[in-house]
C-alpha cells in the first residue's frame, strides 16, 4: 500500500501504523528549465522498529530520490536493504535483485505509457482500461518466460510488451499474446 502525508504521523506506533511507503511527488523545473513538470521526488519506507518518534528513531527510510540534475529517481543504498523488498523477495520467492529488476521494468513501461499518450495525442493510453490492459499483457509475458526459462529476461520482455503497445496504438486492433509469442520463434 502506498500513501501520501502532508505531515508526518508521529502519535502512532509503528505496531499501528498499516503503510509501508509514502510516495511524494511534487512540482520541479528538470534541469533548470522555467517549465514546471511533476514528478515523483521521494520513495520513503515506513520502518517497522520505531517505538514513539519515526523521525528520531529511523522510522523513515529513503529508498528513492529525485535527481533534479538528471531529471531521474535514483535509488539510494537503503533500497537494498530495504525491508519492505525484504518482503517480497519471500513472498515472491526470489532474490532482491530481481524484484528492482522487476520495479525497473514496470517504471520503464509506466514511463513509456505516458510518453506514448503524450506523442498520441491519446489520453486513453493512461485511463484504468488500458492500464489494466497493459498491466495483463506484462504478467502474461512475465509467467510465460518463468515458465519457459524460470528466469526472466526483463528486456526481451519489454521488448515483447513494446511491440504489443505498437500494435495497440497502431489501431489494427488488439495483439493477443499468442500473436507475440508465435512472432518470437
Amino acid at each position: 500500500m502506498f500513501c501520501l502525508f502532508k505531515q508526518a504521523p508521529t502519535k502512532a506506533s509503528a505496531g499501528e501504523l498499516k503503510t509501508d511507503a509514502i510516495v511524494v511527488s511534487a512540482p520541479t523545473r528538470p534541469s533548470g528549465s522555467t517549465s514546471r513538470a511533476r514528478r515523483v521526488v521521494q520513495i520513503t519506507e515506513i520502518g517497522k522498529d520505531w517505538k514513539d518518534d519515526p523521525i528520531n528513531e529511523g522510522g523513515f527510510i529513503d529508498m528513492m530520490r529525485y535527481d533534479a540534475i538528471k531529471d531521474k529517481l535514483e535509488q539510494t543504498p537503503c533500497l537494498a536493504k530495504s525491508q519492505l523488498i525484504a518482503n517480497i523477495t519471500k513472498k515472491w520467492g526470489t532474490k532482491p535483485v530481481e524484484i528492482i529488476k522487476n520495479l525497473e521494468l514496470r517504471t520503464k513501461i509506466h514511463k513509456t505509457l505516458a510518453e506514448t499518450a503524450v506523442d498520441t495525442k491519446n489520453q486513453k493510453l493512461l485511463e484504468t482500461e488500458f492500464v489494466a490492459r497493459s498491466n495483463n499483457m506484462l504478467h502474461a509475458l512475465l509467467e510465460e518466460e518463468l515458465g519457459r526459462k524460470r528466469t526472466v529476461d526483463y528486456s526481451k520482455i519489454f521488448e515483447d510488451w513494446r511491440g504489443w503497445l505498437e500494435e495497440e496504438t497502431k489501431g489494427e486492433g488488439r495483439r493477443s499474446l499468442r500473436e507475440i509469442l508465435q512472432s518470437r520463434e
